[in-house]
């Protein structure tokens, strides 16, 4: 908003305003996310060890596939990464060619929604941590 000759006044993302020190603000290091032309997004998910190994081999393509219906993503890899002790677990990254924060959040949306109905169409459960309890009498 303002540069001064000691501080810098900015408008926070929730509407308030922020004094900086100009000492501060050159001793920092700063972010222009304006000047960002695209958004790398990687998310995680886990599917149950009960998966047969023909389902595990299509969710690298079934997220492949729900990605790249998104006309502002653009789909870079998609893969297992580990055997994680509540499930196996897989890594997917895209990015998105309109860097805004209101674009991310409904394509984000729209692949996490397709996800969750591909996998409940192929059978493929999703891994949650869980706790047994044995009770004896």
């Amino acid at each position: 908003q303002h540069v001064g000759l000691k501080t810098t006044r900015l408008e926070a993302l929730s509407g308030e305003q922020l004094v900086l020190s100009n000492s501060d603000l050159l001793s920092s290091r700063i972010r222009n996310f304006e000047k960002r032309t695209k958004r790398r997004i990687s998310f995680n998910l886990s599917v149950t060890y009960q998966t047969p190994p023909e389902k595990l081999e299509k969710i690298p393509v079934i997220l492949r596939e729900i990605i790249e219906k998104q006309k502002q993503a653009q789909f870079d890899r998609a893969f297992l990464t580990r055997l994680g002790s509540h499930g196996i677990h897989f890594e997917a990254v895209y990015f998105m060619r309109a860097p805004d924060l209101s674009s991310f959040g409904t394509v984000n949306h729209s692949i996490n929604m397709e996800i969750f109905e591909r996998f409940g169409l192929e059978e493929i459960e999703f891994a949650y941590t869980t706790k047994t309890i044995n009770v004896q009498p």
